[in-house]
């Protein structure tokens, strides 16, 4: 979910608002597909959920094609360049129950965080990516995300890979990682509480590879990795409940075409 349901509304933000705001420009690549992803559907929550979702995408022509990487939030390129790429951002979390062992805990609703984003391109096989944005739904507080990736071509094959690290301040990590006195009362397997501060979410990896069949047809294949730094693993919630180690991983399937004003 954190990648497949941000992904349909990033892409969907992504070509209106870039239609109403470049309508000067006379040609537009327009991307349309589908993926299948697997992911938990918020941090610590020890499963995944596997969604298959439609994905839409649009550039102008004279901008510069980016590769596919993974782990990015979906986001709006209003400056696109060959060596920089700045806009806003968005990323959805899955919402947390209070069943099974879970029950005692708050309830989180489906968190939304809109933010900004940017990329830097030194040269044209390195990519520096950093992400800020606010919980306005589920939670109030900030959270980040960076990465550093590696791109290469081969015919007809795309490759990209690299670590990735996240932070996240007191109010995220306190609504997915800490346990009140009372939650801890009320919890059939969790008898101590938690409060953990801001700081590093999680250090990771992921990677992408690219198959492009013709100038039309092209399919992705990407997966993740996340290991919750210890803030967030001493927990009682990922130490009793949930996990400290998060896999994801996904096929996508997409057709590229212009569209000629």
């Amino acid at each position: 979910m954190r990648n497949g349901i941000s992904a349909v509304i990033g892409g969907a933000l992504l070509g209106a608002l870039a239609l109403a705001g470049q309508a000067s420009a006379e040609d537009w690549v327009v991307q349309v597909g589908g993926q299948v992803n697997a992911a938990p559907p918020y941090e610590g929550a020890g499963y995944d959920l596997v969604l298959p979702l439609p994905t839409i995408g649009i550039r102008r022509a004279d901008q510069p094609e980016r590769p596919a990487i993974s782990g990015d939030a979906p986001g709006i390129a209003v400056i696109n360049k060959s060596w920089i790429s700045f806009g806003p951002d968005l990323r959805l979390r899955g919402s947390r129950d209070d069943t099974g062992l879970r029950e005692g805990l708050t309830t989180v609703g489906v968190a939304a965080e809109p933010g900004l984003f940017l990329s830097l391109w030194p040269i044209k096989w390195v990519r520096l990516h950093a992400e800020q944005r606010r919980g306005i739904l589920g939670y109030d507080g900030w959270v980040g995300d960076g990465a550093l990736d590696f791109v290469a071509q081969a015919g007809s094959w795309g490759f990209t890979a690299g670590p990735r690290i996240g932070w996240g301040g007191r109010s995220y990590m306190n609504t997915y990682f800490g346990v009140t006195s009372a939650e801890a009362a009320a919890s059939p397997v969790i008898d101590t509480p938690y409060s953990p501060r801001g700081g590093e979410r999680y250090l990771g990896g992921g990677g992408a590879i690219t198959y492009r069949f013709n100038s039309h047809w092209e399919a992705i294949a990407n997966v993740g990795y996340h290991r919750l730094s210890s803030i967030a693993a001493d927990s009682p919630i990922i130490m009793l409940i949930g996990s400290r180690d998060e896999y994801s991983g996904g096929i996508a399937v997409k057709y590229n075409f212009t569209l000629h004003r």
